[in-house]
């Protein structure tokens, strides 16, 4: 019987965050890594929960009905969480959105900063799949040591988006999941953390192993922690894949 997964972050799960934080939720669909959204799905079964009711203002016409996931809500009475957690935290930041999203008001970002300046404990990591909208959203923000911009590159089509990651103040990561099909671009030297992972849920998409291999040799060739999380449900890791490496200590 496989041995439970050795977490370096201490815990027992393959996740590489401890928290997620939720300012701004909504999303759309851009990509075909998009079409069984986790965020999506989570909607569908607790719209009021994700999203919020609507209260029937300009800003929100959907008058105490749920709002759909497509109108993007930014939730102020969110920002103050991170300031409660005393303990270093790292932060998966809009796991429900996608913070460079067409609807995204650059003030909404403004002040997720003031927060992450405030909270230097705490690590954040912001995932896109638009990073060509950074020009616009994050004029004027400061680049701060404890954010962590990364892009998400379901398949080899979409290596563009590691290019403009490299325009972002705080770009450094790249998440390959779901792994549609390979990634074979050399990772920039910005580039310092790689995660990779199938697809997870009822219509789950099956990763090829192959493909990973492939990612996870050329990580290690140039010397890029690689973090693998998940061959897909109900497939166990192969033993040769169960990597899960992180920068370093301060990230």
């Amino acid at each position: 019987m496989k041995q439970e997964r050795s977490n370096p972050l201490g815990r027992k799960d393959n996740a590489w965050w401890d928290v997620t934080w939720n300012p701004i939720t909504g999303c759309t669909r851009v990509s075909p890594g998009c079409q069984h959204c986790y965020a999506h799905n989570q909607y569908d079964r607790f719209p009021v929960v994700i999203h919020g009711l609507g209260v029937g203002t300009y800003d929100c016409p959907y008058d105490r009905e749920p709002i759909p996931f497509s109108a993007l809500v930014f939730h102020a009475d969110r920002l103050s969480l991170p300031l409660h957690w005393k303990k270093p935290r790292r932060v998966f930041v809009c796991s429900m959105s996608d913070f460079l999203h067409e609807q995204v008001r650059p003030e909404w970002l403004a002040q997720m900063w003031t927060v992450f300046s405030t909270c230097q404990q705490h690590s954040f990591y912001l995932l896109t799949k638009r990073p060509e909208n950074a020009p616009a959203k994050m004029a004027g923000l400061p680049t701060l040591p404890n954010v962590h911009i990364g892009v998400t590159v379901e398949s080899y089509e979409y290596e563009r988006r590691i290019d403009l990651l490299g325009d972002i103040p705080g770009g450094s990561f790249v998440s390959v999941e779901p792994m549609l099909s390979a990634v074979i671009r050399v990772m920039p030297p910005y580039v310092t953390w790689v995660i990779c992972g199938a697809e997870t849920g009822p219509s789950a998409r099956p990763i090829d192993l192959d493909m990973a291999y492939r990612l996870r040799r050329q990580c290690a060739d140039a010397g890029i922690p690689f973090w693998f999380k998940s061959a897909g449900r109900g497939v166990t890791i192969p033993e040769d894949l169960d990597v899960m490496e992180v920068p370093n200590a301060k990230q």
